[in-house]
């Protein structure tokens, strides 16, 4: 065994100190007073896992999301929709009009996939419930402005305004 040893020290580097083995203080050492024992609780707290890459473990949650397939929407749902959003093209025609009514919405719609390259991106998406005061719809473009958002019509599954009793 020690012929293994001397063999292990002679190709390498550290092999002497290798074989001393793990050095043991005396209660007194200076080197005891100075760097003192550490109790096993504090020890542990340092191979705690850490956020190394700050917001990294927040930014891959929010990529993990559940895509799901479009929804295709009923013919009464359609004509519902159709309604209230004639409804409020009359109520806010101009921006005038808009800022006067206030009129609060909240719209569920599909966001679709953001993956150009992917030929089903459009088929699949998540839903997003987007609230706020409606600004006005385009009906060239087909969209309807909810704060500084603009959705377009084919993508809205429903609607809930704060005043659907005289919209409906």
């Amino acid at each position: 065994m020690s012929e293994k040893k001397s063999r292990d020290s002679s190709v390498f580097k550290y092999g002497k100190i290798l074989e001393k083995g793990k050095p043991v203080h005396p209660k007194y050492d200076p080197f005891s007073i100075r760097h003192p024992h550490m109790e096993l609780s504090r020890r542990a707290k340092i191979f705690a896992p850490f956020d190394a890459l700050k917001g990294f473990h927040e930014a891959i949650t929010e990529k993990d999301v559940l895509y799901e397939k479009r929804r295709e929407l009923s013919e009464a749902e359609t004509e519902k929709i159709d309604r209230i959003l004639f409804r409020l093209k009359e109520l806010t025609k101009n921006g005038r009009t808009a800022r006067e009514n206030q009129i609060q919405a909240a719209i569920t719609c599909f966001i679709p996939l953001e993956a150009p390259d992917q030929p089903a991106s459009d088929a699949y998406g998540t839903c997003k419930k987007i609230s706020g005061t409606v600004f006005g719809i385009d009906e060239i473009c087909r969209k309807i402005k909810i704060n500084d958002i603009w959705i377009s019509f084919d993508d809205i599954l429903d609607i809930d305004c704060e005043t659907e009793d005289t919209i409906s």
